[in-house]
């Protein structure tokens, strides 16, 4: 996950447990400093939560369908998810009932475009992709995503956002006074993946007859 501004500033650090870093990699909480020409200072937090992979642990006894964006798959006893997209798995289980579960490829971080102008914070709606939810609190209070308008409130704001797939990513960061910094700031939230997410093993706990084993793989 990189952080970066599109107007020159005098200085841009990153500090992860203490250390400057370059950007952030390891899951934890995250320090960004950032001065302007100006001399202005501001400080704000975040947290990076990598992708986590999940096992499922089902009983298939054979698949019967296989379906990417409503696309059947060739061969559904092969299972290989590296393309983003909903894939629909139809299996008989080993009772012999037929089930069927969705599982959801993305391996994009959601992200929102933030604008700081004289000090006040704009939240634009220009989401990476669509978004299942985006929250924003006040000093513990829920309060309205105020699009294309400033934050002139000061207090504790706290930001999180949701992906179609489950993943969440949030930032936080406290508004005291104003400030002079004239940057568009970018920001790449990172994913924590949870379930609907990215999904990891399937396996084959039994055949009618042989076949190739199916599996789910995780590729970045």
């Amino acid at each position: 996950m990189r952080i970066t501004a599109k107007e020159e500033l005098k200085s841009q650090v990153l500090t992860y447990q203490g250390e400057v870093v370059e950007y952030a990699e390891l899951p934890g909480e995250y320090v960004l400093t950032l001065e302007d020409l100006f001399g202005n200072i501001l400080t704000s937090s975040f947290y990076y939560l990598p992708a986590i992979a999940r096992e499922y642990d089902l009983e298939v006894e054979y698949i019967t369908l296989i379906k990417l964006n409503g696309v059947n798959v060739e061969n559904p006893t092969y299972l290989h998810l590296i393309e983003d997209g909903a894939y629909l798995l139809r299996y008989e289980n080993t009772l012999g009932k037929e089930v069927e579960v969705v599982l959801t490829v993305d391996n994009v971080e959601p992200w929102i475009t933030f604008r700081l102008v004289e000090g006040q914070m704009i939240i634009y709606d220009e989401p990476s992709e669509p978004l299942r939810r985006v929250s924003l609190y006040l000093d513990d209070k829920l309060i309205e995503v105020p699009y294309g308008q400033a934050l002139t409130e000061f207090g504790h704001y706290y930001l999180e956002i949701e992906d179609m797939a489950g993943n969440i990513s949030w930032k936080q960061w406290d508004q005291k006074y104003q400030l002079n910094l004239f940057s568009w700031i970018v920001i790449l939230l990172g994913a924590g993946v949870v379930v609907g997410g990215i999904i990891g093993i399937i396996r084959v706990k039994k055949f009618k007859q042989k076949q190739t084993p199916i599996y789910v793989e995780n590729v970045h």
